[in-house]
């Protein structure tokens, strides 16, 4: 029987210390609130706000809180990319800034009497964000004919600008590397930097003009040494219609030391929007290289395709 009641005794206990601490802390009175004297300090109509409560911020018409942004939307692409970070620091590549981007291929042949196969490969990754725009853009070029190569080719551009905010002026870098089987050299490698000017920057229509200084060698060539140059180029870029664009690129390189002496580089496309499959365009694109100083070889060397685009 003594035993019976302690264990009667304990669990008496253990239910009345169960209950204090699973209990809910006890919520205070609400504190009386008086409103205060009208002043000429203070407007009558002042919202009084209890002891201890925060001020609660009235959002305005338009604006949203972080909560109401959705993950991979616009706004948390912008909010998350920092405007002034340059090419050089980690977090230009690191955030999740978009990137235009597009990759291209175009292949044509023949069997038979004649026996040919030429093709051309492309990708352009550009991004732009509030104080800079880069272009990288790669084009590859192969052809033969009766088992017989006669063209292989390549093109990588990297062009760096850096925008100034609310003005048409800017600055840039500009990166070439060019490697042709069938020219005198190897690899010419030009690099050149200058100004910017932004003619035309309306809805549709854009007209860049460009000039700077720079330098250009030649590997595997008669002649390696490095070439001070001078850059004269532009963009123009229009919208004809929602379905078609053209875009048109020179850049005319004379040398600093015998102006007789100078490379011409341009580039034309025409792009056709394709309804289906979607992001898939048609495009026409020439490039131009010109050199007056060629080495026994032909100066001027064309380049025309007609390939599938894809674009995002």
């Amino acid at each position: 029987m003594r035993r019976d009641s302690r264990l009667r005794n304990g669990a008496c206990w253990f239910l009345v210390t169960f209950l204090i601490i699973s209990a809910p802390p006890a919520i205070a009175q609400d504190t009386p609130r008086r409103l205060p004297p009208v002043t000429d300090e203070m407007p009558a109509t002042a919202e009084v706000v209890p002891p201890g409560d925060p001020p609660l911020e009235t959002p305005t018409e338009g604006s949203a809180s972080s909560d109401d942004i959705e993950p991979g939307s616009e706004e948390e692409v912008m909010a998350e990319d920092t405007p002034g970070h340059p090419w050089y620091i980690p977090s230009f590549w690191a955030t999740s800034a978009p990137w235009e981007r597009s990759f291209q291929i175009g292949i044509s042949g023949s069997s038979g009497n004649a026996e040919t196969l030429s093709f051309q490969l492309g990708t352009d990754w550009k991004r732009k964000v509030e104080s800079s725009e880069l272009d990288i853009s790669v084009v590859y070029n192969k052809a033969e004919n009766a088992g017989v190569e006669t063209k292989n080719n390549g093109l990588l551009n990297v062009d760096y600008q850096w925008l100034f905010a609310e003005s048409r002026w800017a600055a840039f870098l500009k990166n070439a590397v060019e490697y042709d089987e069938f020219k005198a050299f190897d690899v010419r490698w030009a690099i050149n930097a200058g100004a910017t000017y932004h003619v035309l920057q309306d809805e549709g229509l854009k007209l860049d003009l460009r000039f700077g200084s720079g330098t250009s060698t030649e590997f595997g060539g008669p002649d390696n040494r490095w070439v001070p140059e001078a850059v004269l180029g532009g963009d123009y870029e229009h919208q004809w219609t929602p379905q078609q664009k053209f875009k048109l690129t020179w850049d005319y390189f004379p040398d600093w030391s015998d102006v007789r002496n100078y490379r011409i580089v341009s580039k034309a496309s025409w792009e056709l929007m394709l309804d289906k499959p979607r992001n898939l365009s048609f495009k026409i694109s020439l490039i131009e290289r010109y050199d007056s100083t060629p080495h026994d070889r032909l100066p001027s060397d064309l380049d025309y395709a007609f390939v599938l685009m894809w674009k995002r």
